[in-house]
């Protein structure tokens, strides 16, 4: 088993979650957006050292920076 590995299809997937994830006002409930952005924040923090830069080259470079956006954290400067 490859815990880390990034399948072909995978790529599909997080653009499915970031949809929702990064919906600030729209009709979805809070609590699917909020489950939407952990699920992606989880993925990169558990992948971030073993995959992160092959799932990057499977990705659009657009799609790439909307996940970059939606999973990194806001800080005071930004």
């Amino acid at each position: 088993s490859v815990p880390y590995d990034c399948p072909p299809w995978l790529p599909a997937v997080l653009l499915a979650l970031l949809a929702p994830a990064s919906a600030a006002h729209s009709s979805l409930e809070a609590a699917v957006r909020g489950e939407a952005a952990k699920a992606l924040s989880e993925f990169k923090r558990t992948h971030e050292q073993d995959s992160l830069a092959a799932l990057r080259a499977m990705m659009d470079p657009d799609d790439w920076d909307q996940l970059q956006q939606t999973t990194s954290s806001a800080t005071y400067f930004s």
